[in-house]
């Protein structure tokens, strides 16, 4: 196995200089990689499908590149191995400045606020890695309202690698038990009072039946609850122009305010768990497909989580969108940058190549039929089991339905009351879970804002 023999070789090496961070060692370099071993540090492990389909493209990379042959490692077994700790950030932070990377790829997941606490250079995205938005095959290839000026400014200017890996934001909702409660769910085109509605019909269920079902999943380490809120509230701004406008407007206090009474009504159906604040998201993660709960918010990952844990329970899931109260002109989602290159990689223009063979509509085409995620990478979305297939269905229908306006989940409160009061918490979850009152809320919020 490749991993084997890249692991007797860092073994092997330790008369080499180690790279050190705080004076504690974190990796043995292999310096005396071939010219044309590319060394890819991987993503997707252990995630289905999707490490499924990175695997066969590294092997067909490597058959129609008879020249390049790749050493895939990941970060994780390496922790696992003591190879480095388990700081990646750190890690990454030292491999993007070196003069010998030990990586041509560097797996970096979009979390370069993260790196940028062991990097004192502001402008070390620019300085240090390859700007592939100078690659004609990559802008061609690229969703445009991912190359705007917009964009580069989150990356100093340039764009640092492609984003494959995108993700919706849907409300998962199993359908079993939404037919035992005696309620049918609509995937698409979900109004406020339809929501309203199934969360009733479950607290109606629970009073006249022992297996009591919790409406809506939340815990307390990843809240996800209060995107049924900022959806409702992007609704009902109903302007993408608006809603983009991170400013303080009476407008937006508004909205809010109707929001957090609605969230009101949905509480007095106790559509939380009880102890949701001491739940721990990641001891959950299977409560759907084990029928604990009729509702579950989070990304189209889940569908590769829960597809490699059983794949028979998969078929009773049903991403839907988030209840509002008219269309939204946006939507909650995104793509991330997972993979760059540092300028100074021994083998940096086969690792480019490498990473535009991923940039590419044969590649995206596969990576919607196996992880039913959208990508950064442009094509025209079709599906041969569309109208069939409920995953496929969601990801094209919102897809067009949106245009690629998408928000990230990180911006609630910027947008809610203006980027002056972004750590104002909205009180979405408090409301939901019937612990405040919409009015006491409200008060509360407006105690704290600044108009400018």
């Amino acid at each position: 196995m490749r991993y084997s023999i890249i692991l007797i070789a860092i073994l092997l090496l330790s008369s080499c200089d180690n790279i050190k961070i705080n004076n504690d060692v974190i990796y043995k370099p292999i310096n005396n990689a071939p010219p044309n071993q590319l060394r890819l540090l991987g993503h997707w492990l252990d995630e289905g499908k999707k490490e499924q389909l990175f695997h066969e493209t590294i092997n067909e990379f490597e058959f129609t590149h008879q020249d390049i042959k790749i050493t895939l490692d990941y970060l994780e077994k390496m922790s696992q191995q003591k190879l480095i700790s388990d700081n990646y950030s750190s890690f990454n932070a030292q491999q993007i400045i070196s003069e010998n990377p030990d990586f041509d790829i560097l797996k970096v997941n979009n979390d370069f606020s993260s790196i940028s606490k062991f990097l004192p250079e502001k402008d070390y995205i620019r300085k240090y890695l390859v700007d592939f938005s100078e690659i004609e095959e990559f802008r061609n290839n690229t969703r445009p309202e991912l190359l705007t000026d917009k964009v580069k400014a989150q990356y100093g200017g340039i764009i640092p690698g492609p984003f494959i890996d995108g993700y919706n934001w849907p409300l998962w909702c199993n359908n079993d038990l939404a037919a035992k409660i005696g309620v049918k769910v609509k995937q698409f085109d979900m109004s406020f009072e339809d929501f309203l509605t199934y969360i009733a019909a479950v607290n109606d269920y629970n009073k006249q039946h022992n297996d009591s079902i919790v409406p809506l999943f939340e815990a307390s380490t990843f809240p996800t609850a209060h995107t049924i809120a900022e959806m409702l509230f992007f609704s009902e701004v109903a302007n993408y122009d608006e809603i983009m406008d991170v400013n303080y407007s009476t407008k937006k206090i508004n909205a809010w305010s109707k929001v957090a009474k609605d969230l009101e009504r949905l509480g007095k159906y106790k559509p939380l768990p009880n102890n949701w604040r001491k739940l721990v998201w990641a001891d959950h993660l299977n409560s759907p497909i084990e029928d604990k709960c009729l509702f579950y918010i989070n990304g189209s990952w889940m569908y590769n989580i829960w597809l490699k844990k059983d794949s028979s329970q998969i078929k009773k899931m049903m991403p839907c969108e988030l209840p509002v109260y008219k269309t939204a002109p946006l939507c909650f989602g995104g793509y991330n940058m997972t993979w760059v290159v540092p300028k100074k990689a021994k083998n940096r223009d086969n690792a480019v190549k490498f990473l535009l063979y991923m940039n590419s509509l044969d590649f995206v085409e596969k990576w919607t039929r196996y992880t039913k995620s959208p990508s950064g990478v442009k094509g025209k979305l079709t599906s041969l089991n569309f109208g069939t297939d409920k995953f496929e269905n969601f990801q094209v229908m919102t897809d067009n339905k949106y245009q690629g306006k998408k928000i990230d989940l990180l911006w609630g409160s910027a947008f809610c009351f203006g980027n002056i009061n972004s750590n104002v918490d909205n009180l979405s979850v408090e409301i939901i879970s019937g612990e405040m009152t919409a009015e006491k809320a409200i008060s509360s919020i407006k105690s704290k804002l600044k108009t400018h």
